[in-house]
């Protein structure tokens, strides 16, 4: 299971977030993975506005950082 988390700063100059997904996920393959990140990143017009991610130490990170390399142009902080 993992969560997309949307970290960003408000007009008003504060930092906010918000969960937008929280997936269950079977199998941690690149498909599935790049699936359901494609789908949320459109949904939420994020595809040329996400400038960089986060991530911890979890098992499967190499294949989400492989995913979220192919949708958008980031890297990891």
């Amino acid at each position: 299971m993992f969560a997309f988390v949307e970290n960003y700063i408000n007009k008003s100059w504060e930092t906010s977030h918000i969960t937008i997904g929280i997936f269950e996920v079977h199998e941690t393959t690149n498909a599935t993975m790049v699936v359901q990140l494609r789908d949320l990143f459109i949904r939420y017009e994020l595809l040329d506005k996400v400038i960089a991610y986060v991530k911890d130490k979890g098992a499967n990170l190499n294949t989400l950082i492989t995913t979220l390399t192919s949708i958008v142009s980031c890297v990891p902080l």
